[in-house]
């Protein structure tokens, strides 16, 4: 359902291996300089072009106010955007007031086959920020065949957007205590402060109107709007949108929560409907209690089978779990155990090269594991943060990921500045919708559990709209529902699980509810249809967890198929997983997979990328010493979510100084300043790295002293190349190994030169004695000498 870092599975396609050009990420959740791609012929984009001239004619003439206007991106996508006007209460035709909603259309390439809609997850996501990227991932007999549309649902983005950034980031970053009575009613104080700073913060960021015509403030104006931007609303404002571009049915691909937004427009209009592609599934059979109970089940199987792969691998289990790799799968409950007992100190590396005594607590790892384990990109860096803190007691990789993931600003530990018109996604929408779709209220009827299976007739060939069902509706109590939630988790035993702070991220959404009217208005399941439906799923799924997609498929007795991938992202179309991508685009063609379960190729992590030394001491080269540099660089959280476009990259060392960095057109500058990631092993210089290559030019101080330059090309196949001077090292430490080890080799060197003059002395003296022949030796291997290189001018 939710992340606020919402569709990182689409690093999926680049590669994380030791040589491959690590992928990065925006704060905004999208790779940095990620783009959509183009057309690939003139002729394909002329024609898209030329389709979309005329759907911009009709779309804008038909919305009567000047709604539709070309909206194509930098990189030449010929968007069609239209503002749709549309009533603010769809079930009240008395209400005048209406709302703005932007939807997005990328026309065919070729000759249209129909409509393709993305609804994507969150709640909470800007679709119009992420369809370049996504249209950039899709395969291109879709692009040339469908019409192609996005949404910002009402809430969100363009349509009335909701924001509360800085309140989020400061939600996400407090102590959530959950061991006894007091600390949970402490956390769910945090909560409710919560819900209210983000209502305040929201006086101030707005992005413009909401109401058509409205005159009153823009906070005013979302206080009216609120609610009204649940679930059982935004379908409609859809239907509204097919009706408007004129086609009797499209095909509908549903993410994350964009399954329960899909699953609710097929039951309410089974006809509309061509296809349904379900991915990371909700289990709409839940009330929020089971959901959330779910979700943290996952966790835990998630953190297990991730630690349980780990075991597994050569590098990563001899960091997480040295020398027993059975002893893999418990290092999570371990570690957690070991910060419930007490927080943990952490010297943290400042940008400014300094470093600041921080506090880790056991909610900051749980909240890092869950934002860490959505695909397995993300998995291999919690597991390196897992050994770091594991075998070496450092915690300082759970703090550098606990800033980025929540944007908090690591030397104020303030929010940091965020433009709300560039965020791809919002908190403040995620909490009003759940708000809307869920009760948290015992009083409601919306802690029932509901498994509705009427949707059409028996033969699927009696299918019509109708309203959804609507048990009851009662004005919630906030605080009762939010203490109620909170008791019935302790009640399960949630609070001794390894996530059980992560309980307390749904609350808010409960204060929330504080004297809205709250309506039980889940769906019913779709189980006889007039559409097929695919369902695609990873095992490893922290948000929409696996089982839900089983039961899903299950209920439906429709033309139902299943996908699923081992391992995996969270959402499996679109990211870069080949066979996926290819059953997905074959269903919406009408062809079906040949089996009603498909096991697709998916992976748990990406290639672990071993820790490095931690004593300058440990490198036997100035090459290795400057790899290490490398790897523990591009495994930096700053690195990775650093987007060059907007910002500059400002981070600290992990044993002293920073390293710095700016966009320059293509070129990423760097500059180091007495950076060290190994003690004793200090940069102060320059570098680059482009698509081709990563190199530095640097000093050396610490335990030797030199000017080094290193060059990484991507993928090359060898090691990179090293040139330059370094001084022999004047360490005592260094100097005594050193000698030893010379010492050593000269003892076995002379021994065996002895051993070699005393054989052949005397077999030569056997010989003469015996006046015989020589007896045939057996063939020996020869003796296998380290050679120790010494120190040279050009390294």
């Amino acid at each position: 359902m939710r992340s606020p870092w919402l569709l990182l599975l689409l690093l999926l396609a680049c590669c994380a291996g030791t040589h491959a050009r690590p992928p990065r990420l925006t704060p905004r959740g999208t790779p940095a300089g990620a783009a959509g791609r183009p057309p690939g012929t003139h002729r394909g984009r002329a024609a898209s072009e030329a389709r979309g001239a005329a759907l911009l004619a009709r779309l804008g003439a038909e919305s009567g106010r000047g709604g539709a206007h070309a909206c194509a991106t930098e990189d030449g996508l010929p968007f069609i955007c239209v503002n749709e006007s549309l009533p603010l209460d769809h079930f009240n035709a008395s209400d005048p007031r209406r709302i703005s909603v932007m939807f997005q259309v990328l026309p065919a390439y070729g000759e249209p086959q129909g409509a393709l809609v993305l609804a994507l997850g969150g709640p909470g996501v800007v679709s119009h920020l992420y369809a370049p990227y996504l249209v950039g991932m899709m395969p291109p007999v879709l692009l040339e065949s469908f019409d192609i549309v996005f949404f910002d649902q009402r809430g969100v983005g363009e349509s009335c957007g909701f924001w509360c950034p800085a309140s989020a980031t400061e939600f996400y970053t407090q102590t959530f205590e959950v061991q006894t009575d007091t600390e949970r009613d402490s956390s769910t104080q945090l909560c409710d402060a919560f819900a209210n700073a983000c209502m305040q913060e929201m006086r101030h960021a707005f992005t413009g109107s909401c109401i058509i015509g409205s005159t009153e403030s823009e906070y005013q104006q979302r206080r009216q709007v609120m609610p009204f931007l649940g679930t059982r609303q935004a379908v409609r404002d859809l239907e509204a949108f097919r009706e408007h571009l004129g086609v009797a049915q499209f095909a509908l691909y549903g993410w994350s929560y964009g399954t329960q937004f899909a699953q609710t427009y097929a039951a309410v209009y089974p006809t509309r409907m061509a296809s349904l592609v379900l991915d990371g599934t909700v289990d709409l059979s839940l009330n929020i209690v089971g959901f959330t109970a779910a979700r943290l089940a996952s966790l835990t199987d998630a953190i297990t089978e991730l630690l349980t792969a780990c075991a597994q691998d050569a590098a990563c289990s001899a960091d997480v779990c040295p020398g027993d790799p059975r002893a893999c799968a418990g290092v999570f409950s371990a570690l957690d155990a070991q910060l419930r007992e007490n927080s943990r100190g952490v010297p943290f590396p400042l940008p400014s090269g300094e470093s600041n005594l921080r506090s880790v607590h056991y909610s900051d790892l749980e909240f890092i594991a869950e934002e860490l384990l959505y695909y397995p990109w993300q998995r291999s860096h919690l597991l390196r943060a897992l050994a770091r803190a594991q075998s070496r007691g450092d915690w300082t990789d759970v703090l550098r990921w606990l800033y980025v993931q929540t944007s908090l600003d690591e030397s104020s530990l303030r929010p940091a500045p965020q433009d709300p018109s560039a965020l791809y996604f919002s908190d403040a929408a995620y909490y009003v919708i759940e708000a809307l779709d869920y009760s948290f209220d015992d009083d409601t009827c919306g802690n029932q559990t509901y498994r509705r299976s009427v949707v059409c007739s028996s033969s699927g060939s009696d299918c019509s709209e109708f309203p959804p069902h609507t048990v009851c509706s009662l004005t919630a109590d906030g605080d009762e529902g939010a203490h109620d939630f909170v008791a019935t988790g302790v009640g399960a035993g949630v609070m001794a699980s390894d996530f059980a702070t992560q309980w307390f991220k749904d609350v808010p959404s409960a204060f929330l509810q504080d004297g809205l009217m709250i309506g039980n208005t889940r769906p019913t399941f779709l189980t006889y249809c007039p559409f097929p439906v695919l369902v695609t799923a990873s095992t490893i799924d922290p948000a929409t967890p696996y089982n839900q997609s089983v039961s899903v498929y299950e209920a439906l007795r429709t033309p139902a198929y299943l996908v699923t991938v081992p391992g995996g992202p969270h959402g499996v179309f679109l990211s870069g997983n080949d066979c996926v991508d290819r059953l997905v685009s074959d269903f919406f063609f009408g062809t079906h997979p040949a089996s009603k379960v498909t096991l697709c190729p998916g992976e748990v992590f990406d290639q672990y990328d071993s820790l490095t030394a931690t004593d300058a001491h440990e490198f036997d080269s100035a090459s290795n010493a400057l790899y290490a540099a490398d790897i523990d660089f591009h495994n930096l959280p700053e690195y990775l979510y650093w987007d060059p476009a907007t910002s500059n990259l400002s981070a600290g060392c992990h044993a002293g100084g920073n390293v710095s960095g700016y966009a320059d057109g293509a070129v990423l500058r760097l500059r180091l300043c007495s950076c060290a990631f190994t003690s004793g092993f200090a940069l102060t210089g320059i570098g680059e790295e482009d698509a081709v290559r990563f190199a530095l030019n640097v000093s050396v101080a610490g335990i030797g002293t030199g000017q080094l330059y290193y060059v990484r090309v991507w993928d090359a196949p060898g090691g990179p190349n090293v040139t330059g001077t370094w001084d022999v090292p004047t360490g005592p430490h260094f100097k005594l190994s050193y000698l030893a080890v010379v010492a050593v080799g000269a003892l076995l060197l002379a021994a065996a030169a002895t051993a070699v003059v005393a054989f052949f002395w005397t077999r030569k003296r056997r010989q003469r004695l015996s006046k015989s022949p020589p007896e045939v030796e057996r063939s020996r291997s020869p003796a296998k000498f380290v050679e120790l290189e010494e120190p040279a001018e050009n390294v």
